[in-house]
This record gives C-alpha cells, structure tokens and sequence, in this order.
C-alpha cells in the first residue's frame, strides 16, 4: 500500500474518532447549557414569587392601582418563566405542574381581591369584605410558599444535575485528549517501522551508485513510493550506462557544429550583400536584425534600429490589410505578403512590398519573424499615374467635371460639354459649381472622403458627388441625372399626404361602423337576455335555445367588430422603437394565462435574454397571440408544453413559439394568417380568426416576416424574424 495511502486511511480514522468524540463532547455541553437555564428559571420564579407576594400585601394595605399594576406585570414575568421551565425527569415534571398549578390560583385569588377592594365603598370597610380580603392574604401567602418550596426543590435537582453532566463533560475531553495520543502513538509506529526498513536500503543503494559502480541493482520489494523510487534508481543507472559518449562520438558532434557555424556566417554575409532590406524580429516585435540595405532604404543605421519596437520605428500604414490581419495571417500559414506605406528617417513616405517569414524552433514553436522589403515607390507612382489616366470616362454619358481648387476646369467629358457648354468659360460661377469654394473646404475639412450633395441646375436636378484627387492635388466632380427621382419622391410626399387624409377618414368610418353596429348588437343581447329571465316560465325548451343562440351569435359579433378594429388599429398606430426584453414580457403573458385559468398545467419553457428592438404594445400583442393561441390548442393535452426561444434561419435571428397541442395540416398553411380563416370549427376551440391576421401586420410593420410548420396531433411552431436590430 502507498505510504499516501496509508496516510489518508490513517487521517480518516482519526477525522472519525475526531467526530464521534467531538459529538458526545458537544451533546454535553449541550445538556450542561440546557440544565443551567433551567436553574436559572426555577431562581426566578422564587424571587419574582417573593416580589409578588410584598406586592399583594403593599396593594392590600393602600388599595392604589400603581401597586396592583406593579403585581401584575411582576406575575406575566413569572408566566414566562413557568411556560419556559421543562422538567428533565418525571421528578422534575411533577413539580414544575405544581408550580404552574400553584401559579393559576394565585392569580384568581389577587383577581378577587382586586374585586372586592375596588367594589368596596369608597372611605368605608365593610366587616365582610375585610374578612375575605384576609383569607385571601392568607391564600396568597400559601400558594407563594408553595411555589417556593417546589421551585427551591427542582433548584436543588437541577444544580445537582448541572454537576453530574460537568463531571461527565470533563470526562469526555479526558478521553476525547487521550484518543489522540494513544491514536498518534500508535500510528507512528506503525508506519516508521514499515519505512524504516526501506529507506536504509534506499540509501545504500544510492551510496553505491554514487560511488560510480552503475552496475549495481537496488533491491525493492515494498509497493509504496521508496519502492517507485528505488526502480527510479534503477533505471536512471541504465540510462547513464546508455548516454555515456565516446570521444570520437564527442569530437564529431563538435565538427558538425563548427560546419553549422561556418554555413550561418555564409548566409549571413549574403543577407549583407542583398539589395532588398532584410529586417529579423523576435516574438514581441522587437528589431534584431538590420542590413546595410534597410539602412540605405529607411535611413536609419543598425544601431538605431536593434531593439526598437518595428510598429514603432518605421511607422507602417498597411493599405491592403490591418496590422492585426496581418499578425494573424503569419501567425496562421507561416507566412504573408504585405503592401504598406513607411516613414523613412528624413520624413519620406515610401511603399514597401514586404515578405514577411515566421522562424520556428525545434519544437515547431515561433521563435521570431524575418521580413524582406523592396522599395516599391517609384513603380507605385508609376502605376497610379497610369490609372489616373485611364481613369477620365470620357465615354460616360453623365457629366464629370475636374476642377482646380481655386474654381479652374481642368477637364470636362463628352456629356458635360454637352449639357453645359458655358461651364468651362463661366468656372466655378456656373449654377452646377454653385458654392464651389464652401464645397472645397468641407472635402478638405472631412479628410479627404467623398461628399455628395443634390443641386438643381435650371429644371433638371443632379445627384453631385465631388472627391479629392491625391495625385495631381484636384477636385472632380461625378453628377447623375436624378430629375425623375426627385419627382417620384415629390409624389410620394403627395400621396403620403393623400394617405394620411384616407387613413383619417378610415378611423372615423371605422368609430361610426362600431357605435352602428355594436348598438343594435347590444339591444339584441339585452332584450334575449330580459326574454330569458322574465318570461323564462312562458317559452318552451327550444324557444329558450333559440333566444341562447341568439345572445351568442350577438356577442360573437361583438367580438369580431373589436378584433376588426383591433387590426386596423395596428395599421394605423405610431411605431415608437425602444430595447425590448422579450423574455420578460413571455413570462409576464405566462404569469397571466396561468392567473386566468389555474385549473391549467402547463410546463412553460422561456429562453432568458432574448433582446429584441420594437414597438412594446405591439410587440406585447404578438406575444400575447402566440402564446395565447398555444394555451389555447393544448387544452386537451396531459402533458402541455409550450415553448418560446431563438433559433439562427438563413442567417438570421428568429424567434419563435413552439407547442405541442392540436396543430395542423401544412396543406391549409396559407389561411392561417388570412382574416376569418379558421382550421378549426369555433365549437372546438374558440376564437374570431382575427389574431394570427394581426400578428402578421405587426411584424411586417416591423420589417420583419411569420410563418409556421406543424402537423395535425403533434402541435405547431411560429417563428418570427424583426427588421430592427436587438
């Protein structure tokens, strides 16, 4: 067995005496507590006995009601302590009864007294009362020497109690102290005469190997951790035997190094001797290594340069990716090429083509990155000189103009020349140039990026976007022909207005269509409902379900006259977009399914933090349906569960309700979001047909889309998607 064994079987067994001991050391002291506060009780009941009885006889004596007040909140003092009192033993039990007993009279007795003292005439003693105050006295007096002599008793057994369970308390620490040294005694021994014995072998053995002799073998028997050591032993002296080198085998070793040598001293000489800059990095970006050719490309010497950090020191402005890309990228494959622009030692911005290598050691570990850079200025000017050529579409059918700054043409195209023959001679005072100094500046003033503006040049309109041209220092001007645009946007606004005018006249069409109709709705239902009960003895079974139908049909109207307005009210109302906690306002629509009808067992299952931007009483009105709709479908389920989470669809985030209720046939899946569409009969399960209908504009209010997957007897999923952003 492993001497950790033993150690943790040992530490158990000692945590175990540990425990019971401390156990029973605790329950003593535990009844030590319990049988002194016993004591104390039983001393207080005999000294707030005492008080009350020097009460009594002050109260007898003067009659005030201050003394008769003191007697009584002396004796609720001595109820608490009696009601706390408990008896240890059948002994104890009968007194403490005695003194409870004794207790009641007492206090029936002072009561008469009070009684007859304050029904007494005032000034007068009656014979009679005096004599039953004085028996009463007498009572008291006995009853308090009674209550007395039992709680001065069961003092007398609790103390002697008290010491008994002290004497047991200090036995049981004498026992608890030598459990633990016999337990370390013992222990000790035990495992100091098991490793003893092999420790010593251990230590000759290693005393013999030491000395030199590898040959030589440790004995092990023991199973425990010298025993692994001892075979630790042993096979270290084979592996020496195995490594020990001979001196050729040395001096071999050191010629293939002097060649590895000699190889890097050639390698680095051509390093020296190339035109490209060569530049060594180590694994935090720090300059290692610098050639003459980086010094004559960036101007700085190698002095200057080792050590510096290389982000730093040459100040690289990477123009087809970001510095941590390309981080990345070398981290990722190894190596990367790389265009950027530097910052030479005299101020020039010069474009580097880099070939940047990632060094790894033998362990295949990152030791440190060499980049070669070729200076690439000349034939980048080269090149973008030829592109700003080619660049004047002079075969574009909407004008391009290139100014000057100060308001000089510079170039006009075909289709300028066309429409605006003046522009050349008129410059920057031409209405298409109209602000042109103010333009400027706000190109300048914006670093440089592109600004489009919309002009109106006699009656045409022209979207114009003027850009900053960095090589030759100009401006140029792009324009399209947006005149039908502008138009269109103009009869947009009118019939935006023409919308508005209708959408007005349709919510007052809509308030006279409900008033009309729900009053004769109403007088419909009443006057069944008077027909029912006052001449409800004068129709015959049919006609009273005829007029029940009736009521039922009126009210069902009602309903759909709502949901109808309802609906148009979702067309109709403001959006006001706000963060939504979708997950709250589910468990809230949950909380009030279940407050509505709390004969329902459903097992609710709401995904936390789904965070949502919309409308909150529209949104509220979605949740509300789907999750309504689903309460209602899973009626006759024994198991109902109804789910409402996220899920990722083609890219996008959608929501949805999932239950597993009624569902429904994916053949009919199109009238679901019809109004009045209903797949199932109203007798099965109730509803207008109108919510699903609602559910759908809401959403695509909201610039999102619904739709939904089911099957007959296996339940159904709505899932909906939102324009805005959560």
């Amino acid at each position: 067995m492993k001497i950790r064994n033993q150690f943790i079987i040992s530490m158990i067994l000692f945590g175990v005496i540990i425990a019971v001991v401390s156990t029973l050391v605790f329950d003593a002291y535990h009844r030590v507590q319990k049988i002194d506060e016993q004591e104390d009780l039983a001393r207080n009941i005999i000294e707030s006995t005492g008080q009350l009885s020097y009460l009594s006889n002050d109260y007898l004596l003067y009659h005030q009601n201050q003394q008769k007040t003191r007697w009584e909140t002396q004796f609720t003092s001595l109820s608490d302590d009696v009601a706390k009192l408990k008896g240890n033993n059948s002994a104890q039990q009968a007194l403490v009864k005695n003194i409870a007993a004794n207790q009641q009279r007492l206090q029936a007795v002072f009561s008469d007294v009070v009684l007859a003292v304050e029904s007494a005439p005032q000034n007068q003693s009656s014979v009679n009362s005096l004599d039953f105050v004085g028996v009463s006295n007498s009572r008291m007096e006995v009853l308090s020497l009674g209550i007395t002599s039992d709680a001065s008793q069961l003092s007398r057994m609790l103390r002697s109690e008290l010491a008994d369970a002290r004497t047991l308390d200090i036995w049981l620490i004498i026992g608890l102290i030598a459990a633990i040294v016999v337990y370390f005694l013992v222990n000790s021994f035990i495992i100091f005469r098991r490793t003893l014995k092999s420790v010593s072998q251990l230590q000759a053995g290693a005393r013999t190997i030491g000395a030199g002799n590898l040959d030589f073998v440790i004995e092990h028997t023991s199973k425990d951790e010298i025993g692994d050591l001892s075979r630790a032993f042993n096979s270290m002296t084979i592996n020496l035997k195995a490594v020990t080198a001979s001196k050729a085998d040395l001096e071999k070793e050191m010629e293939e190094r002097r060649r590895a040598e000699r190889k890097l001293a050639e390698q680095a000489a051509m390093l020296h001797s190339v035109n490209d800059a060569v530049v060594g990095f180590d694994t935090n970006y720090l300059i290692t290594y610098w050639n003459p050719a980086a010094e004559q490309i960036y101007g700085y010497t190698a002095r200057e340069s080792l050590g510096k950090f290389g982000f730093d020191h040459l100040s690289p402005r990477h123009t087809d990716t970001t510095r941590q890309e390309m981080i990345d990228r070398i981290a990722k494959v190894g190596h990367g090429e790389f265009v950027s622009i530097r910052r030479t030692r005299d101020g020039r911005d010069v474009f580097i083509d880099s070939h940047v290598i990632a060094l790894r050691g033998v362990d295949g570990q990152v030791t440190g990155y060499v980049a070669v850079d070729r200076d690439v200025t000349e034939r980048r000017k080269t090149e973008e000189k030829m592109a700003h050529l080619a660049s004047f579409p002079a075969l574009n059918p909407d004008p391009v103009v290139e100014m000057e700054a100060s308001g000089e043409v510079v170039y006009l195209n075909a289709a300028a020349e066309r429409l605006f023959p003046d522009l050349r001679a008129l410059g920057s005072k031409h209405p298409f140039l109209a602000d042109w100094s103010t333009l400027v500046n706000d190109v300048g003033s914006a670093g440089r990026f592109p600004l489009p503006r919309d002009i109106l040049v006699g009656d045409r309109w022209y979207m114009q976007t003027v850009t900053h041209v960095p090589l030759t220092g100009t401006f140029r001007a792009y324009s399209r022909d947006i005149t039908a645009r502008k138009q269109a946007e103009q009869d947009l606004k009118q019939r935006t207005v023409e919308l508005e005018a209708s959408n007005k006249e349709l919510e007052t069409f809509s308030y006279s269509v409900s008033h009309d109709l729900r009053a004769p709705l109403r007088i419909m239902d009443g006057f069944s409902k008077a027909l029912l009960e006052d001449y409800c003895d004068k129709l015959d079974e049919q006609g009273k379900k005829w007029l029940t139908e009736v009521r039922a049909s009126s009210q069902k109207m009602a309903e759909l006259i709502d949901d109808l307005l309802g609906l148009s009210r979702v067309v109709r109302a403001d959006l006001k977009i706000q963060n939504l906690d979708l997950s709250a306002m589910a468990r809230s629509t949950c909380e009030g399914l279940e407050g509505a009808y709390p004969e329902r067992r459903v097992e609710w299952i709401i995904a936390a933090n789904i965070q949502a931007r919309g409308d909150l009483n529209l949104l509220r009105l979605v949740l509300d349906n789907l999750l309504g709709n689903a309460f209602k479908f899973t009626v006759n389920c024994e198991k109902a569960r109804i789910e409402f989470g996220v899920v990722e669809r083609d890219g996008h985030r959608a929501c949805f309700v999932r239950d597993n209720g009624a569902g429904f046939d994916m053949e009919y899946v199109r009238k679901l979001f019809q109004p009045f569409q209903r797949l199932h009969s109203y007798n099965e399960f109730a509803g207008t047909g109108i919510g699903l209908a609602t559910v759908q504009r809401i959403i695509r209010r909201h610039g999102g889309e619904v739709w939904a997957e089911g099957a007959v007897g296996k339940g159904a999923t709505f899932y909906f998607t939102l324009g805005y952003e959560g």
